[in-house]
């Protein structure tokens, strides 16, 4: 088992249980088979989960992808709650 730290609750679990997220083609991407190259973070599949991640601006921090409050690619922070809301997240 690989175990990994979510992002929004900062629990350990394993990587299985947890979603990885990685910035591609200029979005944030979430990566199903956790296989596609570069810096990935990873977070629980709950909304609370996702919503302190967002809010703390930590994914961001994770993929490097912040640049003076404007994300790297022309996405901004209201762009990504948008992706994050199309997940279809539960409690």
């Amino acid at each position: 088992m690989t175990f990994r730290s979510c992002i929004g609750c900062k629990v350990v679990s394993d990587k299985k249980d947890l979603l990885r997220l990685v910035f591609q083609s200029g979005r944030v991407v979430v990566d199903r088979k956790k296989s596609c190259p570069g810096r990935g973070a990873y977070v629980h599949p709950k909304a609370s989960c996702v919503r302190k991640s967002l809010d703390s601006k930590i994914l961001a921090y994770r993929l490097r992808i912040k640049s003076e409050g404007i994300m790297a690619g022309g996405i901004e922070l209201g762009e990504l709650k948008i992706l994050f809301a199309e997940l279809q997240l539960c409690e």
